[in-house]
């Protein structure tokens, strides 16, 4: 298929711009690039060795870009690759990215571009990632970034500007949803404040059954006795109210009240 086929575009814009003698010494290389398990199909380790062979030619800070957008579940806008660039400048190497065909482009509702790519990029992506030994950094950059929209999100919910807060957080769900999967399973304390931070757009959208699910799930992992933010604990009491839960979200409830009366 054309779409398991677009990284030849950097081999034929290679041939365009690189002397014989240059392109020759490059051509060299292809006897050295990985082609994946012996086992696998003849097309998925020739696309493999496509993969290593556009990779090769990008400058290192495109690769660490690439690497860095890897844990994206559903793209990135400009500002969300600024944030998790190694060296805080990433619109020249996304349009680079983009010219190589690694990357993709498309418009938000806002018409902000979103960078994003296909599948099997991202998992070479990853997968280089975790050989170099960022893929580590990588995503936890990713899950703060994410953490810290959350919170904007939530002070802008309550704000004139809630509905544009409203399509950001639609656009940007399955990098949050993915996001919460991380701190989730690395850092339980973080993923419930950010659980907190989400609860109004949670019970404005409607997606009161994943959450349940998800602050049952974080509640469970954390010390009956750990501090959580009132908050949180509201936000937990206001979603199990609304999934019926009343037995549930009265104590819930209680303790916010109880932190908010303290503070």
């Amino acid at each position: 298929p054309r779409s398991t086929l677009f990284p030849y575009t950097t081999l034929f814009r290679s041939i365009a711009i690189l002397s014989p003698t240059a392109l020759e010494s490059r051509l060299a290389d292809l006897s050295d690039l990985p082609e994946g398990a012996r086992d696998l199909p003849e097309r998925q380790r020739t696309l493999r060795a496509t993969f290593d062979w556009s990779y090769r030619l990008l400058d290192q800070v495109e690769r660490r870009l690439l690497q860095s957008l890897a844990p994206f579940v559903g793209g990135a806008r400009i500002d969300s690759a600024q944030a998790v660039a190694s060296n805080g400048t990433a619109i020249e190497a996304l349009a680079s990215l983009r010219d190589k065909s690694l990357l993709r482009v498309r418009e938000d509702a806002d018409a902000e571009p979103r960078f994003w790519m296909l599948e099997t990029i991202r998992a070479f992506a990853t997968d280089r990632a975790t050989v170099e030994g960022v893929w580590a950094s990588a995503v936890e950059c990713y899950a703060e970034h994410f953490s810290a929209l959350a919170e904007q999100a939530a002070a802008g919910l309550r704000s004139a500007d809630a509905g544009i807060w409203l399509k950001r957080l639609d656009a940007e769900y399955p990098n949050v949803r993915g996001a919460l999967d991380h701190l989730a399973q690395s850092a339980p304390h973080r993923a419930i404040q950010m659980a907190g931070a989400l609860s109004e757009y949670w019970l404005i959208r409607g997606y009161v059954p994943e959450a349940h699910r998800r602050f049952t799930a974080l509640l469970a992992q954390i010390a009956p006795d750990a501090p959580v933010p009132a908050r949180t604990l509201a936000g937990a009491g206001r979603i199990a109210f609304a999934q019926g839960a009343t037995r549930e979200a009265e104590p819930l409830l209680q303790r916010a009240a109880e932190i908010a009366r303290q503070a």
